[in-house]
């Protein structure tokens, strides 16, 4: 199995660069999309067929869109390739979703639907590729695209190795205009991928895998207590930018080296002032997915005659929908929706009073960081517990009516592993503060950064010595490879 971020996926990496560069763009095009597919087939083959046939299908779909002799023609090819593409993903994701669901419905009946159940297995990337899938048909019906008569550009788009996994998600316009250009190797942009290269392996071997081991820790007790609890969302929110803006880091920087721009999907989340600002900076691509393609037409037509409620309605349903993308669980809609509910009181209760009210300084901004953390890590919290009832018991089992002392103070044991944990969580932050100093300092256009040789060279030797001391924990899978 050839996964990120792996000694077999820099072999292979390295394999594909050195035949790359020799090759003329058509070539590299085919080079890609074999390397993809193989990349793709050593994590099961069977699924790798799903995946050709859903490709070929839209792509054959898109052309027909393009050359339909009337509206009924081309929204049938339209709709065809949707049901295809949410089909494919409705029964891979949510089959057992919905028949868990209707079979606890039925059981206050006495019927039992249990046998209903199959045992099936995610395939790998399913719900990128297949969004892919989505917004390649929607922008050709919008005309926003006009589809590619290359059937191997269009396959390379769905299928890219570096982004396959966990995205970040590419508008099809962006992408299959690089794959349609000559790419001319770049000394800059090779080494900007480097550098993203070992960022993300920081991210990923030093910060995520060894702050996972604490906070599974937390949710592994059996009973933690509500202290435990908020320090194990705050340290899950660590892990997990740590863990998927690492993914991103690599699959960007593995891009670059190839000559391809990805997308950013972070932009310094942890610094955002309030719940809307937070989802313009955290897996921005998704975000702005949701925008293009749900929220926008909704908003659109919902708030025409009642703007409150339409904008309401509109920003529950968007984020019910990105909360149930995350997994076939109530938990994960109920996630989303608590985003939505601290959008929407942001938005038309707190943002028109602070409006009036509000003086911009130094302390109030970081009040409003600060405030905006703590809510927002209530939703880390809620995205990680196991299950809502897990939460729902501790709560109880902590309330003062049961325990007999209050509901946020801690036991003397819990004291001590509570401040302990906390350190360890603040320490291995340490690399993320530095990787947002190192993004200003590369964003500033007046430095030149292949002059400035030294601070290179220091940057790859304290993320070398890091690696060495730090990234011999057991490699955790990356989080959001299960959706």
């Amino acid at each position: 199995m050839i996964m990120i971020p792996s000694w077999g996926y820099f072999v292979f990496l390295a394999a594909v660069l050195l035949l790359y560069w020799r090759l003329p763009r058509r070539g590299q095009n085919l080079l890609l999309l074999t390397a993809s597919y193989l990349f793709y087939a050593s994590w099961d083959w069977r699924f790798l067929g799903l995946m050709i046939g859903a490709t070929l299908l839209v792509f054959f779909f898109g052309l027909r869109m393009k050359r339909a002799q009337g509206v009924f023609e081309r929204k049938a090819f339209f709709f065809g390739a949707i049901f295809l593409s949410l089909g494919i993903l409705g029964f891979f994701k949510y089959y057992n979703f919905f028949v868990d669901s209707l079979a606890g419905l039925l059981g206050a009946w006495h019927i039992n639907a249990s046998r209903w159940h199959l045992e099936i297995i995610l395939p790998l990337g399913i719900s990128f590729y297949t969004f892919q899938l989505l917004s390649y048909m929607i922008d050709i019906e919008r005309g926003v695209l006009d589809p590619p008569e290359s059937l191997l550009d269009f396959a390379l788009y769905v299928a890219f190795f570096p982004k396959i996994v966990a995205g970040p998600f590419e508008k099809p316009k962006a992408f299959l205009g690089q794959v349609a250009q000559d790419r001319v190797f770049s000394k800059s942009q090779f080494t900007e991928g480097i550098d993203l290269i070992v960022w993300g392996l920081v991210k990923k071997l030093v910060v995520a895998n060894n702050l996972g081991l604490y906070v599974n820790m937390i949710f592994d007790l059996k009973s933690p207590s509500a202290g435990l609890l908020l320090l194990g969302g705050f340290g899950f929110g660590i892990q997990l930018f740590a863990d998927f803006s690492g993914y991103t880091d690599l699959a960007r920087g593995s891009a670059k080296l190839m000559g391809l721009e990805l997308v950013r999907n972070f932009n310094k989340p942890f610094l955002a002032r309030n719940p809307p600002d937070f989802w313009n900076r955290w897996h921005m691509s998704l975000t702005q997915w949701v925008k293009d393609y749900i929220y926008t037409p909704l908003a659109i037509r919902l708030t025409k005659k009642h703007p409150f409620l339409g904008y309401t309605i509109a920003i529950a349903l968007s984020w019910g929908f990105i909360g149930f993308w995350h997994g076939a669980e109530w938990r994960y809609v109920i996630w989303g929706l608590y985003h939505a509910l601290l959008i929407i009181l942001f938005q038309l209760i707190f943002k028109p009073l602070l409006d009036r009210i509000w003086r911009e300084n130094f302390f109030t901004r970081a009040f409003s960081v600060l405030t905006a953390y703590l809510f927002l890590n209530i939703g880390f919290l809620l995205f990680r517990v196991s299950s809502l009832g897990f939460l729902w018991d501790q709560i109880k089992t902590e309330m003062p009516i049961h325990s007999g002392r209050n509901f946020f103070e801690p036991s003397f044991g819990d004291r001590g592993m509570i401040l302990g944990v906390f350190f360890v969580f603040l320490f291995y932050s340490i690399p993320l503060l530095v990787s947002v100093v190192w993004q200003w300092w590369q964003s500033r256009k007046s430095w030149d950064l292949e002059k400035v040789y030294g601070l290179r060279v220091f940057f790859y030797a304290i993320a070398s010595i890091l690696l060495i001391i730090f990234a011999g924990v057991d490699t955790l899978d990356f989080i959001y490879f299960k959706f």
